[in-house]
C-alpha cells in the first residue's frame, strides 16, 4: 500500500485527510487521472513521499528519479513526474542540467 501510518501513536483517521493536497494527488494518480501543472510541481521533491499527520503518502510508483545539476549546490537527486515540473516548482534554483537516473 502506498499510504501507510508511520508513527506508533494514535493519528487521525485517513478519511479525515481526504481534502488534503497529498491525498487528492494520490487518488488522482491511482485512478490514472491527469494532474494539473500545480499538482505535478507539488510532487517534485528530493523525497518520493509526503508525510502528513502520521500518514505517509508514498509516490514512488509514479515518480521518476532525476539527477539535477544546480549552479551553486552541485548535483542533487530529485523525484518528479517529468522534467518540466522540476524546473517550474521553484524548489531548485540555478538548474544547469537535468538527467534521468
Amino acid at each position: 500500500m502506498s499510504i501507510y501510518k508511520f508513527v506508533k501513536w494514535e493519528v487521525p483517521a485517513l478519511e479525515t485527510l481526504k481534502e488534503s493536497r497529498p491525498y487528492r494527488i494520490h487518488e488522482k494518480l491511482q485512478r490514472g487521472d491527469k494532474l494539473t501543472p500545480d499538482e505535478k510541481m507539488a510532487v517534485a521533491s528530493d523525497k518520493p513521499y509526503t508525510p502528513l499527520m502520521g500518514w505517509m503518502f508514498d509516490f514512488r510508483e509514479w515518480l521518476t528519479e532525476y539527477w539535477v545539476e544546480l549552479r551553486y549546490w552541485g548535483i542533487v537527486k530529485v523525484y518528479a513526474l517529468d522534467k518540466t515540473s522540476i524546473r517550474k516548482s521553484g524548489k531548485f534554483s540555478g538548474i544547469v542540467k537535468i538527467v534521468e537516473a
